[in-house]
């Protein structure tokens, strides 16, 4: 209420009394508290809009959108969790809270499924009050979230959540709505992120076979050569060669022989270790780094492949073709100066097994005069040790 008065005079000046006007404003203060809580919202969108989509790294965009959608809503904690559009399965996220067994256990297959399948947000005011659908919810203190698909123009990429505990305010369907605004644009944000990665891993990536170009893979092979010279470990590298590729080709067609190039491509990568690094070198020959690995070790690994390959013939829709391939293997040591000396060695050895009758392996041996230079080296340095001395 807003109250006023005025003093009543009649014509002379004399006092005749007091008039009071009493006003109701409540409507009035509602609309301004509406209006100020709806530019409120609008800033607070356009921050996090400016914030989600100032990175094109997929795991800093999912960090902006979680901590941007905690903040604006002042709620206790959030995450989200991308799908693969594919299976569905959840295949990525991030979280507030390092405590992961309680989002594990907040991000239920019920909530999970209403979300991503059916597209619907999903606000529970009271988990308390739905003990049997939020069991993890309420066990550990969790009094109401929200849960709103993350989505693009026509898919569904994700789902993010942001909680509440006990002490802290209720989340209201405004809250939720807000929360759905940031879920579409995060998608937005997200899909721009995950173009970008793609881009980058299609720089990378030999487009016939999917293993490593040879760009990419002399940059790893690069660094890990450097490491091996700093700490004196153990590295290796294999050089293969697919044989009679020309006669395959010329035989049956360029189509059968990239079949047989991505068959070769597939056999290695399948027993090859996680750290270690496959690339295509060029035409039908690969390359292999392999880490922590000395010659002896190196040599099993390639007579392993040679032996794989040897005894699966490429399937076709036309015709089952019989592929071997020929290696070489080369180790680094203090005498080697760079990563194109050791490379240049395990080509030496492949093209020895290629002369030598093919499908086979070889290793990379110092020749006598290569001996001889080094061991002059040795000598040589160990004179300036001594002058230095």
């Amino acid at each position: 209420m807003l109250f006023s008065t005025a003093v009543v005079n009649d014509r002379r000046g004399n006092v005749l009394g007091i008039a009071g006007l009493a006003t109701d404003i409540t409507e009035r203060k509602n609309i301004e508290a509406e209006i100020t809580e709806t530019l409120k919202r609008e800033q607070q969108l356009h921050a996090i809009t400016r914030s989600i989509s100032s990175t094109l790294d997929i795991d800093a965009t999912l960090q902006n959108i979680v901590h941007s959608a905690v903040e604006a809503l002042d709620a206790a904690g959030g995450k989200i969790k991308l799908c693969n559009i594919t299976n569905g399965h959840l295949e990525k996220s991030y979280c507030t809270n390092d405590r992961d067994r309680l989002f594990s256990l907040l991000f239920c297959p019920k909530l999970f499924e209403q979300v991503i399948n059916n597209g619907q947000s999903v606000l529970v005011p009271d988990a308390a009050a739905l003990p049997e659908a939020y069991p993890q919810a309420v066990s550990l203190g969790i009094s109401n979230l929200m849960a709103v698909p993350v989505i693009n123009t026509t898919e569904t990429l994700g789902v993010l959540v942001v909680y509440n505990l006990r002490i802290a305010r209720s989340l209201t369907r405004r809250d939720l709505a807000f929360l759905e605004t940031i879920g579409r644009n995060a998608g937005v944000a997200i899909q721009n992120a995950q173009l970008f990665a793609e881009t980058q891993r299609l720089a990378t990536i030999d487009p016939l076979t999917g293993v490593y170009n040879r760009g990419h893979f002399c940059a790893i092979a690069y660094r890990e050569f450097e490491r091996a010279r700093r700490y004196n470990s153990a590295l290796s590298v294999i050089m293969l060669d697919v044989d009679y590729f020309k006669k395959i080709n010329d035989t049956y067609g360029h189509g059968i022989g990239d079949q047989v190039l991505r068959s070769v491509a597939q056999s290695c990568h399948s027993q090859l270790r996680e750290a270690d690094v496959l690339g295509r070198y060029g035409g039908e020959e690969f390359s292999i780094l392999l880490s922590e690995t000395t010659l002896f070790e190196a040599e099993q690994v390639a007579e392993r492949l040679r032996s794989i390959i040897d005894q699966t013939p490429v399937s076709t829709k036309l015709v089952l073709v019989s592929v071997t391939i020929s290696l070489g293997v080369a180790a680094y040591d203090p005498d080697c100066i760079d990563l194109d000396q050791l490379l240049d060695r395990a080509d030496q050895a492949c093209y020895e097994s290629k002369a030598s009758g093919r499908n086979q392996v070889s290793v990379w041996e110092p020749s006598a005069e290569h001996l001889e230079r080094s061991q002059v080296g040795r000598l040589a340095s160990f004179g300036c040790a001594q002058d230095r001395g």
